[in-house]
């Protein structure tokens, strides 16, 4: 999931795009996990898993993270991993760890903010301020940062506060 709280200097942009490799890596083992236990293996080649396998990723990763990750974690594993150690969560940690590094250097250039993040902010933004107030306050800042910039924690509290703040 998207996160709202940025860093306050380089060393942490770096501690937090670190994390949310590691995040990224431990979404898509616990994603195969579920998928593993959904599905039972079948013998597809890497460039051709099932519809259910797909699926079944995608939807256990839906619960944990954007589904512009996960979408690009899927296609980044399923171009290197057969179906079968795939679906039975045979996979080396380096397999996921690359694919997430591929996939967050992918993500970090979208310019439209996702309906997951839109949301999430909304759901946050509306525990202290009025409907209005968010959906103008989301509206400026998505002028200001990219779902890219989202993703790597780049919308800080200030920016977020300053955003509700004009909106009064």
């Amino acid at each position: 999931m998207a996160s709202f709280s940025t860093p306050k200097n380089e060393e942490s942009t770096r501690t937090n795009r670190a994390s949310g490799l590691v995040g990224s890596s431990a979404l898509a083992l616990s994603c195969l996990l579920l998928g593993a236990l959904l599905y039972p293996a079948s013998d597809a080649s890497a460039k051709d898993y099932s519809e259910a396998t797909r699926e079944a990723f995608l939807t256990g990763c839906a619960l944990h993270g954007e589904p512009a990750l996960c979408q690009c974690l899927l296609e980044k594993l399923e171009k290197s991993v057969r179906e079968e150690r795939f679906t039975m969560a045979l996979i080396s940690k380096e397999a996921v760890d690359n694919a997430s590094q591929l996939c967050w250097s992918e993500l970090s250039t979208l310019s439209e903010w996702s309906k997951q993040a839109e949301d999430e902010f909304l759901r946050s933004c509306a525990l202290a301020s009025t409907p209005t107030q968010c959906s103008c306050a989301l509206e400026q800042l998505k002028t200001q940062f990219t779902m890219g910039q989202v993703l790597s924690g780049a919308v800080d509290e200030a920016s977020r506060e300053a955003a509700i703040n004009a909106c009064q």
